[in-house]
């Protein structure tokens, strides 16, 4: 693909998207943050800095009516946990990981002499104002022959939950071609599988058509949502929010669909 079009397909899809989507309250994240964060190493998918100042900030435990946080030692344990869950089928290990993030993890701490186990989280599900959100654009993953790009990759906590394909309006089948792009990246040998052990929803979008799925979701079964939110879209569009200025456009159904399905409350849903 020529310069010209890599251009216009990033103004078309992906420029409003990450506009629209930082409005929603997501952070944005440059791609070389997300190198640091991730240690250099392209092959790991976590930010581990916000992933760890994130399980110090939200968990504590309690003993004899003090409250104390966990360890460092437990903090790291509880991060590479979750970077180090085995590796079963790709569907196995997306439902493995939904467990740990949804049900915690115990650690053993010591308080006076007394050893106990107390549970640590990922995710603070009964207050979302304090997970942090972030979004990145071009993230580079490393699979085992070849480097992958998704277009636009969402997290919370630093674990990537959505991931998201951009495509421009003017290319025919442009949504089954994104569609195809996550399918083949979903595959062990030539894609980035450990990006699909995490991540919730995907979707494919260009400004007219999205369709969304989850992990190892065939062709035929992704599907479109269907919403009437165009008024508090176009509000959201023509505002001036999160230092994202107000846009002179009409609302497109790539709009509307990202309010619906990455909008903060859907995606923690």
């Amino acid at each position: 693909m020529n310069t010209f079009l890599n251009y216009k397909e990033h103004n078309d899809s992906q420029k409003p998207a990450i506009n629209l989507l930082r409005k929603l309250g997501w952070s944005y994240i440059t791609p070389e943050e997300t190198i640091k964060q991730r240690g250099g190493l392209l092959s790991n998918v976590i930010l581990e800095d916000v992933l760890a100042e994130r399980l110090n900030a939200i968990n504590s435990f309690e003993y004899k009516d003090k409250e104390y946080p966990f360890s460092h030692s437990n903090i790291q344990s509880a991060i590479n946990v979750l970077k180090n869950i085995p590796e079963e089928s790709l569907v196995k290990t997306n439902e493995n990981i939904h467990d740990l993030l949804t049900l915690g993890k115990s650690f053993n701490e010591t308080i006076q002499g007394d050893r106990k186990a107390y549970t640590m989280k990922y995710i603070d599900w009964d207050n979302p104002e304090n997970n942090a959100y972030h979004i990145t654009d071009e993230f580079v993953v490393e699979g085992i022959k070849e480097k992958r790009r998704p277009d636009i990759v969402l997290f919370i906590n630093g674990i990537p939950f959505v991931v998201i394909e951009n495509k421009r309006r003017d290319k025919n089948a442009s949504v089954t071609e994104a569609i195809s792009q996550h399918i083949r990246n979903q595959k062990r040998e030539e894609g980035i599988p450990k990006l699909y052990h995490y991540a919730k929803i995907l979707l494919a979008v260009q400004p007219n058509e999205v369709k969304y799925g989850a992990v190892d979701t065939s062709l035929k079964f992704w599907a479109v949502w269907k919403e009437n939110n165009e008024k508090e879209v176009q509000k959201i569009i023509n505002s001036d929010k999160n230092g994202i200025k107000k846009e002179d456009r009409i609302a497109t159904i790539q709009d509307k669909s990202l309010l619906s399905l990455c909008s903060i409350e859907r995606v923690l849903e």
